[in-house]
């Protein structure tokens, strides 16, 4: 999501690390934002676009399936020591992505739903003023979240200090490059994390946010469609 062939080029700049070790180390131990605890803001647009699989399928999947994915994530959470907080996004989100008419509306059926099995579990959630993206990259950088869970690189774009993509394997987005523990097995406990920090350090990619929105505006994204994306090359 976001900007086309963008994570390939940030892949090098990947560190896979367990869910417990973000937690307990650079949570509890560092303790940056005070919170005793790794707190983690989420992109509920992703999670709905995840549930979206099952639209269109036949009755067979039983019934809402797409609240059903949203609960079992949502428990799922709850055997993990880190402190979720879901931005949703606002009113001021533009009405057109990628050529597309979206919602920009609160009271959808699954938004509603979501939020009420998020007050079930007791977590936090908010609404952004516009794009849930951007502002998830404003409380990252100003320490109010450690980590940002999404999908979309755009988040990078806005100026977040540390992404976290979500870590299921079965993903589109994550099958060629499943995320394995140090046994070489999936055990739904690692993800693959990035940092800004490392991208304009490691020599393979060198970019800095300035950077990164250079690339958005050549090869196109979300809100920004180009008649000819430019290619990427890496000099040798």
């Amino acid at each position: 999501m976001g900007v086309a062939g963008l994570w390939d080029v940030l892949r090098p700049a990947a560190s896979t690390k367990s869910l417990t070790q973000l937690a307990v180390a650079d949570g509890f131990e560092r303790n940056d934002g005070g919170h005793r605890g790794f707190r983690i803001g989420i992109d509920a647009s992703i999670w709905f676009f995840h549930a979206q699989v099952f639209k269109g399928m036949s009755a067979d999947v039983g019934e809402n399936p797409e609240l059903r994915t949203l609960f079992f994530r949502c428990a799922k959470l709850m055997g993990t020591p880190l402190l979720p907080l879901f931005v949703f996004d606002g009113p001021k989100r533009p009405s057109w992505k990628r050529g597309k008419r979206v919602s920009t509306k609160k009271d959808s059926w699954l938004v509603t739903g979501m939020q009420n099995i998020i007050n079930a579990f007791g977590y936090e959630w908010r609404y952004a003023p516009g794009e849930a993206e951007a502002e998830l990259a404003y409380l990252n950088r100003i320490g109010v979240i450690d980590a940002v869970l999404t999908d979309d690189v755009d988040t990078f774009l806005f100026g977040a200090t540390m992404v976290i993509r979500n870590p299921s394997n079965t993903l589109s987005g994550n099958r060629a490059n499943p995320v394995k523990n140090a046994e070489g097995r999936d055990d739904g406990n690692h993800v693959m994390s990035f940092k800004a920090e490392d991208l304009l350090s490691r020599d393979k990619i060198q970019l800095t946010q300035g950077g990164l929105i250079l690339i958005g505006l050549l090869r196109g994204g979300d809100y920004h469609q180009v008649r000819h994306r430019i290619r990427f090359f890496r000099s040798t």
